[in-house]
C-alpha cells in the first residue's frame, strides 16, 4: 500500500505531467497560426529602383490609387499579384484582409507609377540617341513584365485548382 506521501508525489508529477503537455500544445498552436499568417509584400520602389520586402502591405496596395505592382507571398506561394484585375469585391477583400478594418482610405503621398518617375522624365528628356536607347529600355523592361504577368497569372491559377501538397515527411 501507498503512504500518503508516495500518493502526494504521484498526484503532483501527474499535474507535472499536464501542465507541460498543455504548455507543448500551446506553443505548438500559437507557432501554427504564426507561420500561416506571415505574409510577404514585394514590389520595387519606382524612385530607386530597388526591391522592397516588408510583413505588412504598402498604402497603394489593392486600394483606389495606382502604385507600384505588389506581389504577396505566404509560405512560399504566390497569393495576389496586383498586376492581374480583379473585381471590385475581390479587390475590396484582398484590401480589408491585409489591412484589417483600418485600411487606409487612400495614399496620399504615395509614388506613383513607374513613368511619372523624376529620373526617368529627366532621363528622357536628353539627346536623341540616349532617348532611343531609353525606349528600347522601356520595351525590354515592359516585354518581361509581361512575361512575368502571364507566369504569375498561370501560377495563381494553378495553384487555386490545384489540391493543397502533403506537408514534407520528416
Amino acid at each position: 500500500m501507498f503512504s500518503r506521501t508516495q500518493h502526494v508525489v504521484q498526484r503532483w508529477q501527474l499535474i507535472s505531467r499536464f501542465a507541460v503537455l498543455a504548455a507543448a500544445l500551446f506553443v505548438t498552436a500559437v507557432g501554427a497560426t504564426q507561420v500561416t499568417a506571415t505574409r510577404l509584400y514585394q514590389w520595387r520602389d519606382p524612385t530607386t529602383g530597388t526591391l522592397q520586402l516588408a510583413g505588412r502591405p504598402p498604402a497603394w496596395y489593392r486600394g483606389e490609387q495606382p502604385g507600384p505592382r505588389v506581389r504577396v507571398y505566404q509560405a512560399g506561394r504566390l497569393l495576389d499579384d496586383t498586376a492581374r484585375t480583379v473585381a471590385p469585391t475581390a479587390r475590396s477583400a484582398l484590401r480589408v484582409a491585409a489591412f484589417g478594418d483600418a485600411a487606409p482610405a487612400g495614399p496620399r503621398d504615395a509614388p506613383g507609377p513607374v513613368a511619372n518617375s523624376p529620373a526617368i522624365n529627366a532621363a528622357t528628356s536628353g539627346t536623341p540617341a540616349t532617348t532611343t536607347k531609353i525606349a528600347e529600355f522601356k520595351a525590354l523592361l515592359d516585354a518581361w513584365d509581361r512575361e512575368q504577368s502571364a507566369a504569375a497569372t498561370h501560377q495563381i491559377d494553378s495553384s487555386a485548382s490545384a489540391p493543397e501538397p502533403p506537408p514534407p515527411t520528416r
